[in-house]
């Protein structure tokens, strides 16, 4: 986490894991019908 901290904050601020949180709900939505 320090090394994190080091970065240039538009560097850190770019980066960001997941999906988007409609894709997500999406996703989850899809994922939870074909479960049934």
């Amino acid at each position: 986490l320090d090394w994190w901290k080091t970065l240039p904050q538009d560097r850190t601020d770019a980066l960001r894991s997941g999906l988007e949180a409609a894709r997500e709900a999406e996703v989850l939505a899809a994922w939870h019908a074909k479960a049934k």
